[in-house]
Formats: C-alpha cells, sequence, structure tokens
C-alpha cells in the first residue's frame, strides 16, 4: 500500500491523503477524521489534496491531462461529498511523483486556481516550477507611466 500527499483540513479534524489502499494501482484520495477512528471515505481517483480556506471544498489534480477538480465537503452533522467538478487545466506536475511540491493552489475568495505550469526539458523530464511575486507592481508602474 502506498499512501503520501496529505492535507489537513483547516480546523484541524479531517485529513485528506492520496493512497493506493484500495487495492487498485490508480492513487485514490481518501478522507478520515483526524485523530483517526477507522472511519475512512474514498472519495475520487487522483491525488494531491488541498483543501479551501472554508473546508468545504477538496481540490486535487485529476490526473486527466492535468486537470484539477474538487468536490464539495460536508462533515457535520455527517461526512458526504459531491460529484468531481473540473476546475482548470494546465501542465500539473504528476501526482505521484514525490520530487515535488503540488503545483496548484486555490485562493483565498474560493473562486480561483493558481496553476503553476511546470517546464519540460529536451529530455522528457519535469523541471521543479518556480514562482515569482511582483510587490508593489502598481506602484512602480505608475512612477515608469506618468498618468496623462
Amino acid at each position: 500500500m502506498f499512501i503520501a500527499r496529505s492535507a489537513f483540513s483547516p480546523d484541524g479534524r479531517w485529513i485528506a491523503y492520496q493512497s493506493t489502499e484500495s487495492g487498485r494501482r490508480n492513487l485514490r484520495l481518501w478522507v478520515q477524521p483526524f485523530p483517526a477512528t477507522g472511519e475512512k471515505h474514498p472519495i475520487v481517483v487522483g491525488g494531491q489534496p488541498f483543501w479551501s480556506l472554508d473546508g468545504n471544498e477538496l481540490f486535487f489534480n485529476a490526473g486527466t491531462g492535468g486537470m484539477v477538480s474538487k468536490v464539495t465537503i460536508t462533515t457535520r452533522p455527517n461526512f458526504a461529498f459531491g460529484d468531481e467538478i473540473p476546475v482548470a487545466q494546465g501542465e500539473v506536475v504528476n501526482a505521484s511523483s514525490l520530487r515535488f511540491p503540488r503545483n496548484a493552489d486555490v485562493t483565498t475568495d474560493g473562486k480561483l486556481i493558481g496553476l503553476i505550469s511546470a517546464e519540460t526539458t529536451l529530455s522528457g523530464s519535469i523541471l521543479a516550477p518556480q514562482i515569482q511575486v511582483f510587490l508593489n507592481w502598481f506602484e512602480e508602474l505608475k512612477q515608469r507611466v506618468p498618468v496623462r
């Protein structure tokens, strides 16, 4: 059994993780309470889970053409989840790769996915994605381009 790539819910009461514990070759996302009680929920085929800030959605790499998808999650009064909803397409680092961190995230407004493309070399190997953050860019723009 292979278990990797886990993410705690924002309230710390649930953990989502990718695993082959169902006996199938494909990685499947599972959610279980934390601390563990023996209750486990197989969610979807996919990997690299991450939660929305309110804990009501679980995002993941669906593994189909670089698709990032989500499912809605309800934890109270009982655990339940909705159908898979595609959210964004991009070059997502392979969900089974442990060499790289996930390269997608949800923004604070809960509506957008930040998807950073991975670079591929001529030999086909994937380079670790990088992100550059520009602070105060609007101030610099105002200095360089005067308003008429």
